[in-house]
């Protein structure tokens, strides 16, 4: 219990920030049929923020190593913020029916909170900075468990707020009334970087962030940072590219509105809790955080192979637990093993880094998908399940070498 009270503000901070962004998965899907453009354009939409984050997270992450990193999430929450203020505006072009400035604004928002995006790196950090290394995994399982208890109530606030009188414009609102809060939360945190761990030389360092393979090779001779880097980059791209299909998948296999939607995610949330809280902790627990990882990804792929089989939406909801299970298990894991090999004084560093190369993989990844799905439809998802059964298989001798 004196664990949860420790990172409890952390957590509750995650909770609100995810949930002003789940809000839109019911939204955007339809707003891009709508607006007349293919689902392709859906893709392109998604692959903005991680595009913009991909430059924007590892400075901030850095900064946040000089500065503290209270004020950072305070600049990258404002950011937030604004770009709902942007999304807004873009409705105003939508009930006037200019349709390509209406795209546009809806780009300008998802970019500039991209750019100010350095929130999740920024997050781990200080999570990183008030736990032990055996507290880790725990902590990142309930940080996960927080975004999962978003999923159940953000698409649902998303699929209430798009239904009235105002449209998706209710949903900018209410997201800018979540992210106003996020800032409140922000303001009550205690800095968790000591003057004594803080960083000097970000200015030498600046130009060297631009750069993602200077950023990466700085820390090749720490094999487990190394090794981490390059799960993530995989994991990101896979997880990003089902991600786009798998909210198209759904709306068209089962004729999802948006309300059926926002509830199909609500119950997703569910399963998430459950698996942070609970599955998490056992199976490390039981396997340690490598094997725990190498489970993941194997029931992250068969999972993916079963849903395209699927056509009744119990049988497809209950499987798909295996699915969430399998996500559930690797981002905690992933996240514990780099924070334990990295070095206090970096965190920052180490887990913008961390989430430039997930964002550097996310920038493809959804017009791909996009791409895909408008090619080739719910086959699609067998590509990306043949992907990361590769991926697993590639990934069992090397944790074995690589096992600690």
């Amino acid at each position: 219990m004196t664990m949860f009270k420790k990172i409890f503000p952390i957590i509750a901070l995650s909770f609100v920030n995810m949930l002003g962004f789940l809000i839109l998965v019911p939204v955007l899907p339809f707003v891009i049929r709508e607006l007349g453009y293919s689902d392709y354009y859906y893709g392109i939409l998604l692959s903005i923020y991680p595009a913009a984050q991909f430059l924007a997270a590892p400075i901030l992450g850095s900064l946040s190593d000089k500065y503290g990193r209270k004020p950072l999430l305070l600049v990258s929450q404002a950011g937030t913020a604004f770009s709902w203020v942007i999304f807004g505006i873009s409705y105003y072009f939508y009930i006037n029916g200019n349709f390509s400035y209406t795209l546009f604004f809806i780009a300008l928002s998802r970019l500039f909170d991209g750019l100010t995006g350095g929130n999740i790196s920024i997050a781990n950090a200080y999570l990183s900075d008030i736990t032990t290394k055996d507290e880790k995994s725990y902590a990142f399982g309930l940080n996960g468990a927080s975004m999962g208890l978003a999923l159940i109530v953000g698409p649902t606030l998303g699929s209430i707020s798009s239904a009235g009188s105002l449209g998706y414009l209710g949903t900018a609102i209410l997201a800018l009334i979540i992210s106003i809060i996020t800032l409140g939360l922000i303001f009550k945190l205690s800095e968790s970087l000591s003057e004594v761990d803080r960083r000097g030389d970000f200015e030498n360092r600046l130009l060297k962030q631009l750069n993602i393979i200077t950023r990466v090779v700085q820390f090749k001779n720490n094999k487990t940072i190394m090794d981490m880097f390059f799960i993530r980059f995989i994991f990101s791209f896979i997880m990003s590219t089902y991600s786009t299909l798998i909210t198209l998948f759904i709306i068209d296999r089962f004729n999802f509105d948006k309300h059926k939607l926002g509830l199909y995610m609500l119950i997703v949330g569910v399963y998430l809790v459950f698996n942070q809280l609970v599955m998490v902790k056992k199976f490390v627990s039981k396997y340690g955080d490598y094997k725990t990882l190498f489970i993941g990804t194997l029931f992250m792929g068969i999972g993916f192979i079963m849903l395209t089989q699927l056509y009744n939406i119990v049988a497809y909801t209950l499987f798909y637990y295996i699915v969430n299970l399998g996500i559930s298990l690797v981002f905690p894991t992933e996240k514990s093993i780099l924070s334990n090999a990295s070095d206090p004084k970096i965190q920052g560093e180490v887990m913008g880094v961390d989430e430039a190369l997930g964002s550097l993989a996310s920038i493809p990844a959804p017009v791909l998908g996009g791409l895909g799905y408008a090619l080739l439809g719910p086959n699609s998802l067998l590509i990306v399940a043949f992907i990361t059964l590769l991926f697993t298989v590639k990934l069992y001798p090397y944790l074995k070498k690589s096992s600690l």
